[in-house]
């Protein structure tokens, strides 16, 4: 383990997570080897809003996600089985606390700062009813940045150990309501109404659009 590593793990122990790890009694990290010491930079690395991008923390983030079980219920089993790879730190199950950090680690699916909930969407199907004599009902694909925090997010950013704790939870700042088509989505622009007018002469409307640019960075 390189002195620069040590520092930079050393540096997010000591200051979002230096109370967790020094209440359970634990080695100092630079003292683990093997799984044991990449179970507990995991959980630390995974504690800090940055720590998926520190060059540092990539190698014990690419083993730990590298953890998939296949087959009948892959998901839980996979969960199951990088809980047992974090319970290898000792301080993974010391007490209350860090037994809930845990937790929220093994569930983690991305990060959850302002910018990795901008990048995620969300879908959903929606009903269009039309009479025959315009071509019929159907469906439609409608897309939107994603509107919520997960929960291992909130647990995140309300467990007192982690760096999320220091920093103001995201807010979403677009309407909640709103869905867009997807070939809108993909252009980036809403084709809105501006006017109608009835044209008696071709006995049809004179429809007007304006395209107006869609707000996709809606959490900040």
């Amino acid at each position: 383990m390189n002195i620069k590593k040590l520092a930079i793990l050393g540096t997010l122990a000591t200051t979002f997570s230096f109370e967790a790890f020094a209440s359970t009694g634990m080695p100092k990290i630079e003292e683990l080897t093997g799984d044991t010491r990449t179970a507990c930079e995991v959980i630390l690395c995974l504690s800090s809003a940055q720590g998926r991008g520190i060059k540092e923390c990539q190698a014990p983030l690419r083993k730990y996600f590298s953890i998939h079980v296949s087959g009948k219920h892959w998901y839980r089993k996979t969960l199951e089985a990088r809980r047992r790879f974090l319970d290898l730190c000792p301080a993974a199950n010391e007490n209350a606390k860090m037994s809930a950090l845990t937790t929220a680690v093994q569930d983690q699916e991305y990060a959850c700062d302002a910018g990795t909930l901008n990048s995620r969407t969300e879908t959903r199907r929606n009903w269009v009813r039309r009479s025959s004599e315009d071509g019929g009902s159907f469906s439609r694909r409608l897309i939107r940045t994603q509107a919520y925090i997960p929960d291992f997010c909130k647990a995140l950013y309300d467990h007192e150990f982690t760096e999320y704790k220091q920093i103001q939870k995201p807010k979403y700042v677009c309407d909640a309501n709103k869905w867009y088509s997807q070939e809108d989505w993909n252009r980036g622009f809403e084709r809105v109404e501006v006017s109608r007018k009835w044209n008696h002469r071709e006995d049809r409307y004179d429809i007007q659009y304006k395209d107006v640019p869609i707000k996709k960075d809606c959490w900040e």
